[in-house]
């Protein structure tokens, strides 16, 4: 066993001249006891306990369903998204790039391109 160190010897003091005094066993205790348990009958105690154990029940089957559920949810919320792979990113880039440019390109051109007249439209 070691030695306590110099810091420890205030609180060894302490609690040495602090010490609790335990007082003395009674002699009669144990047959006290075993006397109160022989003189309660033992089917009230038993329908106390079954009764204990059925609301201890009912209680458990909801806090164990909303813990499952809390589970889950905390699971789908927490859960990392993961993340695109470089090939996935640049095939991305390339579909808006070119898409943009589709897009600009349009909006250029003009109503008779779009919409050719011919002999028979009644556009005048």
């Amino acid at each position: 066993m070691s030695r306590f160190s110099d810091e420890d010897l205030p609180l060894t003091t302490f609690l040495k001249r602090y010490q609790p005094v335990i007082p003395s066993a009674n002699p009669d205790l144990e047959d006290q006891l075993i006397t109160a348990i022989a003189s309660t009958p033992h089917s009230r105690l038993t329908v106390v306990s079954k009764a204990h154990v059925q609301r201890r029940i009912l209680w458990a089957v909801p806090a164990i369903a909303a813990g499952l559920v809390a589970m889950v949810v905390s699971h789908r919320t927490f859960a990392p998204t993961p993340q695109p792979q470089p090939a996935e990113v640049a095939e991305l880039q390339t579909f808006i790039e070119n898409t943009w440019q589709d897009t600009s390109t349009e909006s250029l051109r003009s109503e008779g391109d779009s919409f050719p007249a011919t002999e028979d439209s009644t556009l005048n």
